[in-house]
């Protein structure tokens, strides 16, 4: 498995995530595995890119509680919010992206993991698609989003079937965070595929 690579020597380590990276990764990703998809990129990033892997793993040790202070702030806020709405059944929690995807948007935008706005996220889980639109709604009212950081795959699902909608906010602090948005069901398919 995967986990046990850390036995084998150097060369060994790099083919077989070299393999995950291009065949298995992308093949979950395909399948709609999302959680499976970032566990194996992660650890096949990690032996494909050490050096990379582990400064950006220690960057987001470095700042921990930074980003929890921000998480307990944010969650606070908007679950006050939808409480005073009818809107109930919803859940959020919070979360530190994978090390891997990280890595990819630094590269895309060419910037250092100081200049990443988006290390933390916020899953808000709600009952139907219009509760969805009504929490958008909630969070675009009361905080300054990013423009160019918003996708609605709800509207325009990804080809594997993925379904969210993501903005990014300046949060306490001017700290940028994620929101996703979805439902329990694309949550479900969004975690362990279609199937």
């Amino acid at each position: 498995t995967l986990h046990s690579i850390k036995y084998d020597d150097i060369e060994t380590q790099q083919k077989f995530a070299y393999k995950v990276m291009n065949v298995y990764a992308p093949l979950a990703n395909r399948l709609g595995l999302g959680q499976i998809k970032w566990e194996l990129e992660d650890i096949a990033f990690r032996y494909l890119h050490p050096v990379d892997y582990f400064n950006i793993s220690k960057s987001l040790k470095l700042k921990r509680r930074e980003r929890l202070k921000t998480v307990d702030i944010m969650t606070n806020e908007l679950n006050r919010l939808i409480n005073t709405t009818k809107i109930t059944g919803t859940s959020i929690d919070g979360r530190v992206k994978h090390i891997y995807s990280i890595a990819k948007k630094m590269k895309r935008k060419d910037n250092d993991f100081n200049n990443i706005f988006d290390t933390t996220a916020l899953r808000v889980l709600a009952p139907t698609i219009e509760n969805c639109y009504k929490i958008l709604s909630i969070i675009h009212n009361n905080w300054e989003n990013i423009p160019e950081e918003f996708d609605d795959y709800i509207s325009k699902p990804k080809a594997n079937g993925y379904q969210s909608i993501h903005t990014t906010l300046v949060g306490p602090n001017g700290t940028p965070i994620e929101i996703q948005i979805r439902t329990l069901e694309m949550n479900r398919v969004a975690e362990n595929g279609i199937a």
